[in-house]
């Protein structure tokens, strides 16, 4: 038993020595006079004493010196890391420094306190880059002209159909297009355990479809063979490289093994046009249409908004220059995976095609992970120039807006935002979206017809695709982040 006391004065610093240790990162030496420790480790002790129970002895009547001698080590752990948290505080506070993420700790061994000897340890923390924005008023942007067609509204029945229908349990062979549910564990090569997913999906695919896909939300090749035939209570394992933009920086370009424990086989089956109609309390198909397309014209509205603002981004990008923090860089790779989650989401993909297009995120690369940390300083800073503020009544709109394309009910939805940890992420894309609007509502915005804006598009594709395999280099590198293809299923242990 070993506790500590709290206190509410300012805490002294015999000396706080800062240099800069690299882009937007500071290296600090604090040293805690020795005055200090030993009245904290006095008062510790005290506060110990009349609490403790020791044998022999009453509640709080033990020897001042039994207890230092069965406590000390203890007792000075507890009181050097809360004089370290409060000396780091201090130094932030002191200098107004905008930390991102923890500090680190660069001492090879942290010294153990000593009775009349000052303490030192030295720290680095990233904070904020130091930059310019751009002029960001007045800017050009172009907004492509869309409009709603028959064939839209043919696809988004089809849509809610499959959106609204059941997935029933498969009884013998899995067919192309069915479902494994289940959970995956991440592992490296000799066994050691990297990380886990609690739920993932994965998909048999079509027959026109890639022969690709993701395990436990990581691309592999030959889904095909991997899964074909598998029943629940299987194993599925597979060999293959990391992601270099995955979240776990452990899994990142190295080799690992996947192992996919299939709880059941789902098969879809879309919701006939009569219980499509039944569920929407409509009695004819024109009364759907009408709706739809009604929804459509205001999902067109919200494309085109998010069309302004991915310009809006692109602009900011290219004309602010910064230096990145590297720990942040690799840090914001979590943060922007679970952001395109919540995005896709709010577009109404069905679970599968989410997965899908963020094993394909994990795949994108460092330099993707630093551009996204770039954006966010640049959003959070227009939005200290613009004081964004976002109220309940703008993130219970999304959350049910959210709710109401996955076909779940807005109060399960925030309870796993809140049990997953994205609701901050949450609140952060609808005050960056806001900021992006106010800059839009200054800029000149031209129209394009939506057949110039999509060879655009395609163009730029091109394009980028060119650079990326510019820099995949030699063919051995590109090959290295694929599946080894090696394989193996097994029925799961009781």
């Amino acid at each position: 038993m070993a506790t500590t006391t709290e206190t509410t004065e300012e805490l002294a610093l015999d000396r706080v020595d800062i240099k800069d240790a690299g882009a937007a990162c500071k290296k600090i030496t604090v040293e805690i006079p020795a005055s200090v420790i030993d009245d904290r480790m006095g008062d510790n002790f005290t506060s110990l004493t009349s609490e403790v129970r020791l044998p022999g002895f009453r509640p709080g009547k033990a020897p001042r010196k039994l207890v230092e001698r069965r406590f000390a080590k203890g007792v000075a752990e507890e009181t050097r890391n809360r004089l370290m948290r409060e000396a780091v505080e201090k130094v932030v506070r002191d200098n107004k420094f905008k930390v991102i993420g923890n500090p680190v700790e660069t001492d090879e061994k942290i010294p153990d306190l000593q009775p009349g000897k000052a303490f030192k340890f030295t720290f680095e923390i990233e904070v904020l880059p130091d930059f310019e924005l751009p002029k960001y008023d007045n800017i050009p942007l172009r907004r492509p002209t869309l409009e709603v067609k028959r064939e839209m509204v043919d696809k988004e029945i089809k849509v809610q159909q499959e959106r609204r229908g059941t997935v029933v349990p498969v009884e013998g062979e899995p067919e192309p297009g069915d479902y494994f549910f289940g959970s995956a564990k991440i592992n490296d090569r000799e066994g050691t355990a990297l990380g886990t997913v609690a739920e993932t999906v994965s998909r048999l695919p079509l027959p026109d479809d890639p022969d690709r896909g993701p395990i436990g939300g990581i691309q592999v090749e030959g889904l095909r063979e991997l899964l074909g035939g598998k029943t629940a209570g299987e194993t599925v394992s597979v060999e293959t490289t990391g992601p270099e933009n995955h979240e776990l920086e452990a899994v990142r370009g190295k080799p690992i093994t996947i192992e996919f424990n299939i709880a059941n086989v789902g098969r879809l089956i879309p919701a006939t046009m009569e219980q499509l109609l039944a569920m929407t309390g409509l009695e004819i198909e024109g009364q759907l249409r009408e709706r739809l397309e009604q929804a459509l014209q205001a999902q067109i509205a919200g494309e085109q908004q998010d069309i302004l603002r991915r310009q809006v981004a692109k602009y900011l990008l290219e004309n602010t220059e910064m230096d990145l923090p590297q720990r942040a860089s690799a840090a914001q790779t979590a943060q922007t995976i679970e952001s395109f989650r919540l995005r896709m989401l709010n577009q109404g993909m069905p679970a599968y095609l989410v997965e899908e297009r963020m094993a394909e995120i994990r795949e994108a690369g460092a330099e993707r992970a630093a551009k996204d940390l770039k954006l966010m300083f640049i959003m959070e800073r227009l939005c200290e120039a613009f004081e964004v503020n976002v109220t309940d009544d703008e993130i219970n709109g999304r959350i049910a807006q959210i709710a109401m394309r996955q076909n779940t009910r807005p109060e399960k939805l925030r309870q796993e935002l809140i049990r997953s940890g994205r609701g901050p992420m949450l609140v952060n894309q609808l005050r960056h979206e806001k900021a992006a609007d106010r800059v839009i509502e200054m800029a000149e915005v031209s129209e394009i017809t939506a057949e110039e804006w999509n060879k655009e598009m395609e163009a730029e594709r091109e394009a980028a695709r060119a650079e990326a395999e510019k820099g995949e280099g030699s063919e051995e590198k590109s090959a290295a982040k694929k599946t080894s293809g090696k394989k193996k299923s097994k029925k799961t242990e009781d």
